[in-house]
């Protein structure tokens, strides 16, 4: 009997997981697209008036990206998880071509000048957001055996992007408002915290360590931005690309 109560309990587990974690995929579907809609999305992707192919390429592979990983959340939320296994190579070869592409239209956008000040900040977050996203992504590959941490790190690593999304929103407050936008993106932490205090009674070390450390240098880099060494640095970049 407590064995059947245990599983009966295992399985309502998760089920509320594949419930919260499907949500907050969407959540940050509809983030992006929000963001990306009058500019990509809704002025026909490949006819869209972006700047050059770089940014064309990694736009496609991005929303690639973002497909699969809906694909891959609704596999697991349908208890296939060997297909969700299978799709998951695919998805590891377009995080290798969102990282490339995503540092390329990093130095891209750096060469199209906006303002003193501002391209060295962009250029930062644009840098901080790629690599915080790669690191979380490693570290949800080697940890895809255990689900609660390899599903927490997978988030994690959207979140990382999710300035790229709302620096575009049409909301007075957010649209191109810099500091704003990069830290509304901390706002997607919450119900994460939320979820795991209701669901585990306590923040999941996951949680706690990599909201933590997302936070920390995500703004530390608006200190970095503005010393000499990153001016000289983007001025290198600038002068060498």
């Amino acid at each position: 009997m407590d064995v059947l109560l245990k599983a009966d309990a295992d399985t309502h587990r998760q089920r509320y997981d594949h419930f919260f974690f499907s949500a907050m995929t969407l959540l940050l579907l509809v983030t992006f697209f929000i963001g990306f809609a009058s500019s990509y999305y809704l002025a026909g992707m490949t006819n869209a008036p972006l700047p050059n192919k770089t940014i064309h390429i990694h736009a496609v592979v991005f929303t690639i990206w973002i497909l699969l990983l809906v694909a891959q959340v609704s596999l697991a939320f349908i208890n296939r998880v060997n297909l969700h296994r299978r799709l998951g190579i695919i998805s590891f070869v377009f995080t290798l071509a969102l990282i490339v592409t995503g540092l390329m239209a990093s130095v891209d956008a750096l060469k199209r000048t906006i303002a003193p000040g501002v391209d060295e900040l962009l250029f930062m977050i644009n840098i901080t957001m790629t690599l915080g996203f790669a690191s979380f992504i490693a570290a949800a590959y080697k940890m895809r055996n255990t689900p609660a941490i390899h599903k927490r790190l997978i988030l994690m690593a959207n979140i990382a992007l999710v300035f790229a999304g709302l620096i575009r929103w049409p909301v007075d407050l957010l649209y191109h408002n810099i500091p704003l936008a990069a830290r509304a993106s901390y706002f997607f932490l919450l119900p994460i915290v939320l979820y795991d205090l209701w669901r585990i009674r306590k923040i999941h070390c996951v949680t706690l360590w990599s909201g933590i450390i997302l936070i920390f240098v995500f703004e530390l880099r608006f200190i970095i931005a503005k010393t000499t060494a990153w001016l000289d640095f983007v001025e290198w970049i600038k002068l060498n690309s």
